[in-house]
């Protein structure tokens, strides 16, 4: 959120924004189907609004989105497809972010800015991430392109111990830890510490 208040310019918006929590979010969302002419007795707000936070948490924009469920046989990714990019005008009107976009609009703020992503780069020099076996594409996306310089990066996590996979952890970002960050050391706790003498 810092980030984004400083360079909320960069993305179009101003750095008062504001931030809409879950409820907030699922609200927006059955306003603008509401505009749409969507009827929400069939097609819940709710369940388009955690359509909406995958796509952002896989990094996939709008267009992006729209591309992908034009022709799919998933009735509610094509309902979503449609709902997106009026959900995303709507919250830049209203100068405001959902949760999901406190991921992604970072890391589209670095890769459009390589100077900026120099910049934190260089500031955030080393990088512990914990749990890391539930995080999703765009939290690793994001320290991915901040570990990149200095490659001082420790994380901690179990992949037995993956529990969010509904909420889009992606069990790989922990599983191909040694070949995304190559000639990274792995300190395996075997013992169990919490019941041993």
């Amino acid at each position: 959120a810092r980030l984004l208040r400083r360079h909320a310019g960069a993305l179009g918006w101003n750095a008062r924004f504001t931030i809409f929590d879950a409820e907030e979010s699922v609200r927006e969302v059955g306003r603008v189907m509401e505009e749409l002419g969507i009827d929400q007795k069939r097609w819940r707000p709710k369940a388009v609004k955690s359509v909406l936070g995958d796509a952002k948490n896989q990094l996939i924009g709008p267009e992006r989105f729209a591309r992908e469920n034009e022709e799919s046989f998933q009735l509610l990714g094509r309902m979503t497809a449609k709902v997106y990019p009026e959900y995303q005008r709507s919250l830049h009107r209203q100068n405001a972010f959902d949760f999901d976009d406190l991921l992604m609009k970072p890391v589209e703020l670095f890769e459009a800015d390589p100077q900026l992503l120099a910049r934190h780069q260089e500031r955030f020099q080393f990088i512990l991430v914990d749990e890391y076996q539930d995080t999703n594409h765009a939290q690793f996306r994001l320290v991915e392109l901040l570990a990149r310089v200095h490659r001082n990066l420790v994380v901690v996590g179990d992949d037995d111990q993956s529990i969010y996979g509904w909420r889009g952890a992606d069990i790989r970002n922990i599983l191909d830890f040694e070949q995304t960050f190559g000639g990274a050391r792995v300190v395996r706790l075997e013992e169990n510490y919490r019941s041993t003498g």
